[in-house]
């Protein structure tokens, strides 16, 4: 099994301390809002401690009006051309967070036109870079509720799935076949964020 935290915090100054505390992975952020994207010199700092990183893109999904086609084009667009500017390799996942308790209708609605722009915007950006390097292709996650996770599971929409603390919302379930359950906040080395475990693979950037 696989430990980590996923903060909005720069961890540069802590990887080592993170590392020799027994993190195998840190969860750093993708956005439009730059108070909390990870930028590249964090990415090598984190890499060369010995830490996995994984990406998740989020700007503020917290309501079914945030959800449409086209948004996932734009957002995964936005995504891919980030995390290839952090030298995330081919086939690396970038989740796509859900970050409330999502109804069954929503799910099957606007989330899931959601995901498939999602989808349709990473394929579109896959190979291109103009006079930069080419953008990889990048495999989808989820992360949200336990029916969040599972319905875009299910449909393919999402190759990972990360599970959401929030224990109150539809479908939890931490022992569930996800690729990562995220815990409540603590603290640990400098770094305030949420614990996470992984028991398989879970798309990371690797060192």
């Amino acid at each position: 099994m696989s430990t980590g935290i996923d903060t909005t915090q720069n961890c540069t100054a802590h990887a080592s301390a993170l590392r020799a505390a027994g993190y195998d992975f840190i969860g750093r952020y993708l956005s439009r809002s730059t108070w909390k994207l990870i930028g590249a010199a964090e990415a090598s700092a984190l890499r060369a401690a010995g830490l996995n990183l994984v990406l998740v893109y989020e700007d503020g999904p917290t309501a079914p009006s945030y959800f449409s086609f086209g948004r996932g084009q734009i957002d995964a667009q936005r995504a891919a051309t980030q995390a290839a500017l952090l030298g995330a390799q081919d086939a690396t996942c970038i989740y796509f967070a859900v970050d409330y308790d999502a109804s069954l209708a929503d799910v099957n609605g606007c989330i899931g036109d959601y995901f498939k722009g999602v989808s349709a915007g990473l394929a579109g950006v896959a190979g291109t870079g103009g006079t930069t390097a080419a953008v990889p292709h990048y495999l989808v996650g989820a992360y949200g509720s336990g029916r969040t996770c599972r319905a875009l599971q299910q449909t393919g929409a999402a190759q990972y799935t990360w599970l959401a603390q929030s224990s109150g919302w539809a479908g939890y379930d931490p022992v569930g076949s996800w690729s990562i359950v995220q815990g409540m906040p603590v603290a640990v080395a400098g770094v305030s964020g949420d614990p996470n475990k992984a028991d398989a693979a879970y798309g990371a950037v690797a060192p």
